[in-house]
């Protein structure tokens, strides 16, 4: 049974969750594009947005209060936007330097962390699931000969 406190807290914590996921996809969709050597005009843009959204989604967690059934999955939050924070400075880097492959790869795993502590969160509290789209009915589909 969730308690009011902790109830309150997950209402206020899922918008912060949403950003938090949906910078995740913004910064991996820029990278894929630096990856590839696509030249696009739209990743410093895309590079801002998510740099806003990052920043909001941190204020938002520090201002959340924190009952104690949330401490756990408020950590796995801050820890994700700290790896996030750390793959959009590589992700810059990246994208102002092309053929910097090393730095691709560290943003890359660094939102891998990020999703993972996403993925941690969670589990911590209701509500928080992450799709795992490696056991959805398309990731059968995609293994599938055709």
């Amino acid at each position: 049974m969730i308690d009011d406190p902790t109830a309150q807290y997950m209402i206020e914590a899922q918008p912060r969750f949403e950003d938090l996921r949906q910078t995740i996809a913004q910064l991996a969709g820029v990278l894929v594009l630096t990856a590839s050597g696509a030249q696009s005009p739209a990743a410093e843009p895309a590079l801002s947005a998510s740099a806003v959204l990052l920043e909001e989604s941190v204020d938002g967690l520090r201002a959340l209060r924190v009952p104690a059934r949330a401490r756990r999955h408020h950590d796995h939050l801050a820890a994700a936007a700290g790896t996030i924070g750390r793959a959009l400075v590589l992700a810059r880097h990246s994208s102002a330097h092309r053929r910097d492959g090393s730095a691709v790869d560290a943003a890359l795993a660094c939102l891998r962390e990020g999703y993972r502590q996403l993925e941690e969160a969670g589990r911590t509290l209701p509500g928080f699931e992450m799709v795992a789209f490696d056991v959805a009915c398309c990731a059968g589909h995609a293994r599938s000969p055709r």
